[in-house]
């Protein structure tokens, strides 16, 4: 590919030290090859005991979102993504604090795996997405998590994401 940009980020708790880590990696390019396709890939793995939702995580995601040119202002956009967690087993039981509870994980095995596919159109009329002063970002996105891709959820997201960017004072 052409261009590539990769990010690497990792964090941790200090106190207990190491006790939550979380690491990224992010890569985009504004060419696949040599077709210009824009494209963006996260892959992310967190390791955390957070005490105040007294909750073990152990999770990674993938993320892949391809953005096709075209001769206007538009991409398609075009998305997969896959979430996995591990059960944590001595919290089986979500419980707000109103008396109820609930089961905390979607399915009966281990982990909960649970892909995602979706479509999008994005209008980007900023003439800088790094550093925009004027212009507009709008985003409509629909994804499917898990029913007919596998995984034990099944649900759909619906996403406006709109921005506006205009100079204030001279």
């Amino acid at each position: 590919g052409h261009d590539i940009r990769t990010d690497a980020y990792m964090r941790t708790s200090m106190s207990p030290f190491m006790n939550a880590t979380e690491f990224m990696i992010w890569m985009s390019s504004p060419w696949f090859l040599n077709v210009p396709v824009k494209w963006e890939f996260i892959l992310a793995q967190v390791n955390s005991n957070n005490p105040a939702k007294r909750f073990v995580e152990d999770a990674f995601s993938i993320e892949l979102d391809v953005y096709q040119h075209t001769d206007m202002p538009f991409y398609f956009l075009y998305t997969a993504d896959f979430f996995s967690i591990a059960h944590d087993e001595t919290t089986p039981l979500f419980e707000p604090g109103d008396g109820t509870s609930r089961p905390f994980f979607l399915s009966d095995g281990s982990r909960d795996n649970i892909p995602k596919l979706g479509l999008g159109f994005v209008l980007d009329t900023r003439e800088n997405a790094a550093n925009a002063h004027h212009g507009q970002y709008l985003e409509l996105r629909w994804s499917q998590y898990g029913g007919p891709l596998g995984g034990p959820a099944d649900y759909r997201e619906y996403l406006t994401d709109y921005r506006g960017y205009t100079t204030l004072g001279g």
